[in-house]
């Protein structure tokens, strides 16, 4: 309910909004969130930028004459900016969409819009507020959503823009109010605002066509302590899609932004890492996939492997997945212990550079698109997405259905990398007031998505007590009684109140199957569970707290 939608269809499109969510039809996929207005999936937009006579810059988007699709915009605007966006949702309901957004992609830049009445006195709001409250109750109005999702970005230390949305239906006090909340919250992070002032005189359609060149030297003045330190000083944008205020500067803004230095990321002979996000369609004899390229590079024609899998089907194994596990048929027999594959024909396949309880594929580029462009490469940084078939061997190639276990979270990657089950995170140790050896948490670094079990905790300079092998600690977690226990003797110890060290090494293993891991990885955990948002009980439902989490940085990893 912040604007969002409204706001990119607005930047896209160069329309002013009618009050009614008229700007934003053309971003969303489901009739729900037409409805209600809150989004729910992930929209993304293709935005250029061409600089004019007289240091004025042209907005290249669907309001441009002969622009109808992604591949014009990259030709009017070649040589110039393209800025790729993702709408993505913000309610808590949709956690896993939002946070994805926010660690799996690696955005350079995340747009935060905040309600410019986001304070105001909701029975003034009582009318906007009825077609959500149906989808996500009445509960919704106590949470600070906006203030929620701030903490989040401040914690996890994006490069941040911070869009003030709604600039016409907010008073002054409420406004004030407002920009102090964000103040307080920028200020107890060690971070400085900088608000870009807008042009003075109303704002029709055809202003939102271009950029004045005294407001791309007003944005360019802004972004210049952002070169050196991209998470410097925050930006704050006052913007009304329905007067148009603030949408050029806005504008101007995108174009000046720095983007990070990928020096690093570019040295010749790096292995290609490709983090996968997405997976299209049901493979026949390839497969599609989608994500950002982290190092390396990729070009039509690569032999890779693809991995890790878990050897199993395996769907979304965290709390606030929607997606149902299949219902097993009767007739299935159950495998021997003595001997796993006496009752299923998986090791007939071919298989390649197979590890213990981890599978690695070799596949074959067949084709790339960046930003929906057919291109030869992908370079280091660079989103696009990837047709994979199997590679190969001896004139024989493997089974395609193999493909159908690609799920997110896995990597394309030129040489076969060690996946984890066990990994070591070091936090702070006054952020996990809330965590308890034996929790069961969501962990998400980088593509990864996947539940976790706090195993231990110890201070960095001690040895790691209480870790044990793989087999150990899968034998102790078929047995244990740990809900039992709690139930009896009151809750676990914190984490936090067993060691009082300044910094804490908390030990993790993943539930369901290894991941990969790369030590230095940002790493956000997330508890879970937690009471419905609106009072029912199935399974769709998240917690209130479903946006509080802890992060940290990936020290170790154990195989």
């Amino acid at each position: 309910m912040s604007g969002k939608s409204s706001l990119l269809g607005t930047l896209t499109t160069s329309t002013l909004d009618n009050g009614r969510g008229k700007s934003r039809l053309s971003m969303l996929k489901h009739r729900h969130e037409i409805t209600s207005g809150i989004t729910s999936s992930v929209t993304q937009e293709l935005l250029g930028y061409q600089v004019i006579e007289n240091g004025n810059v042209e907005v290249v988007n669907y309001a441009r004459a002969n622009v109808a699709s992604w591949i014009d915009v990259h030709v009017a605007a070649s040589g110039s900016r393209l800025v790729f966006t993702s709408d993505s949702a913000g309610h808590p309901r949709y956690r896993r969409t939002t946070v994805r957004g926010l660690v799996g992609w690696a955005p350079h830049w995340t747009l935060l819009c905040v309600p410019a009445d986001d304070t105001d006195d909701m029975a003034d709001k009582s009318r906007s507020m009825n077609a959500s409250q149906q989808y996500l109750g009445s509960a919704v109005s106590d949470i600070d959503l906006s203030g929620a999702q701030l903490d989040l970005c401040l914690r996890l230390k994006l490069p941040l823009v911070i869009v003030i949305t709604k600039l016409d239906l907010a008073s002054r006090t409420g406004l004030r109010k407002t920009l102090t909340k964000i103040l307080d919250a920028l200020k107890s992070a060690d971070r400085k605002p900088a608000i870009l002032a807008n042009s003075p005189g109303a704002v029709s359609e055809r202003d939102l066509h271009g950029v004045e060149a005294s407001q791309i030297e007003a944005a360019y003045s802004l972004s210049l302590p952002l070169l050196n330190d991209l998470t410097g000083i925050v930006p704050i944008v006052l913007t009304s899609v329905v007067q148009g205020t603030g949408i050029q500067e806005l504008h101007a803004l995108l174009h000046e932004l720095p983007i990070p230095d990928l020096t690093e990321s570019t040295t010749e002979g790096t292995n290609a890492i490709f983090h996968i996000e997405d997976v299209y369609g049901k493979p026949a004899a390839g497969l599609v996939v989608s994500g950002r390229l982290r190092s390396g590079r990729i070009a039509i024609g690569d032999t890779m492997v693809l991995g890790p899998s878990s050897g199993h089907d395996q769907l979304e194994d965290s709390e606030d997945s929607d997606e149902r596990p299949p219902r097993r048929s009767s007739s299935h027999l159950p495998t021997s212990r003595s001997f796993p594959g006496a009752l299923r024909d998986s090791h007939l396949a071919i298989r390649y550079f197979q590890l213990p309880s981890q599978e690695w594929r070799r596949v074959k580029v067949t084709g790339i698109r960046n930003l929906r462009l057919p291109v030869h490469s992908l370079l280091p940084d660079q989103i696009g997405t990837i047709a994979v078939i199997p590679d190969e061997v001896d004139g024989k190639a493997p089974l395609s259905a193999t493909l159908a276990r690609t799920r997110k979270g896995m990597v394309l990657a030129t040489v076969q990398p060690l996946a984890t089950r066990t990994f070591v995170a070091e936090f702070k140790r006054e952020d996990l007031e809330a965590l308890a050896v034996g929790n069961h948490v969501v962990a998400y670094i980088a593509s990864v998505r996947a539940s976790a079990r706090v195993v231990s905790a110890r201070a960095p300079d001690s040895p790691g007590e209480g870790q044990h092998s793989e087999d150990e600690s899968v034998g102790q977690n078929a047995f244990a009684f740990d809900e039992l226990a709690e139930a009896v003797d009151g809750p676990c110890e914190s984490v936090a109140g067993a060691v009082t060290a300044p910094d804490l090494w908390v030990t993790f293993s993943f539930d369901a199957a290894k991941e990969f891991v790369m030590v230095g990885d940002q790493v956000l955990i997330m508890p879970g569970g937690g009471p419905g948002l609106y009072g029912g009980q199935e399974r769709g439902e998240k917690g209130i707290a479903g946006l509080e989490g802890f992060v940290g940085i990936v020290r170790e990893i154990h195989a």
